[in-house]
């Protein structure tokens, strides 16, 4: 029995599949390689609680989105093909915020570490 040959859009697969790790095993090791610094940054209570949210966020972000963001962009495909649209956008954004804005309160409210608090979440 001979062996079948992939085709292009199997090869083109193996590629996307290789993409997506590399690029968040990169992201992993930058912010493990600043790691420190990050949790100084976090755990620091004089600043104030959002720029410590904003910065964990990016931080996840990054690790999640860029690979996917890099192999969408090479193949040019749209995110609305994956089931990103703009209706209803609005909609989620402030259900987003209205089911995070508590917690955020009570961490600030609390005065508890950043850190301590979103391991709970």
């Amino acid at each position: 029995m001979a062996k079948q040959q992939p085709s292009a859009e199997q090869k083109q697969l193996d590629t996307d599949i290789w993409i997506i790790p590399l690029v968040t095993l990169g992201f992993l090791l930058f912010y493990a390689a600043i790691g420190n610094q990050l949790r100084d940054f976090v755990t620091d209570s004089s600043i104030s609680v959002i720029p410590r949210l904003l910065l964990n966020g990016a931080i996840q972000s990054d690790v999640a989105g860029p690979g996917i963001t890099i192999v969408c962009v090479l193949r040019k495909e749209k995110f609305t093909y994956f089931g990103l649209i703009r209706k209803n956008a609005f909609k989620a954004i402030i259900g987003t915020i209205i089911c995070f804005v508590p917690s955020i309160m009570y961490v600030f409210l609390s005065g508890q570490s950043m850190v301590m608090s979103l391991s709970v979440f």
